[in-house]
């Protein structure tokens, strides 16, 4: 699989993996994604998107 093609699965993914978070998608950006959450679940989400991505 080339490298686009698992970001694109990943960005697919990703709304759901947060869906019990309060967080969102708001920008795919190349290969890097820009994200909004709640202050106090920054550490959580960022253990979501490393397990996704």
């Amino acid at each position: 699989m080339l490298a686009a093609n698992g970001f694109k699965v990943a960005l697919v993914a990703l709304p759901g993996a947060l869906a019990r978070h309060r967080a969102r998608l708001l920008l795919p950006v190349h290969d890097e994604v820009v994200l909004e959450c709640h202050l106090t679940e920054v550490e959580e989400v960022q253990e979501v998107i490393e397990r996704v991505m």
